[in-house]
């Protein structure tokens, strides 16, 4: 079994405060994903009402693969993880 670790930064507009949320993001999958897929979903989400849980899942959903998201509110730390089919 091969496993490939792609990081990178995920963002999203908070719904309860409007602010841009950026999140340290881990994607991980045994098939390769084409960088240019992630920038593409990553894009999709950049404008988007969403909160960190629902990110999570819309990208593992996208990605197909295991996603986690790191972000902090509010001063406490959440890491969510999603995973696609």
């Amino acid at each position: 079994m091969k496993l490939t670790i792609y990081k990178f930064h995920a963002v999203a507009r908070c719904p309860v405060r409007d602010q841009l949320d950026v999140y340290e993001a881990v994607a991980k999958s045994e098939e390769m994903i084409e960088c240019e897929h992630i920038a593409t979903a990553v894009i999709r989400f950049s404008t988007d009402k969403l909160f960190q849980e629902e990110l999570t899942s819309r990208l593992a959903e996208v990605l197909r693969c295991e996603v986690t998201l790191t972000g902090t509110h509010s001063g406490v730390q959440v890491v969510s993880t999603g995973y696609g089919s």
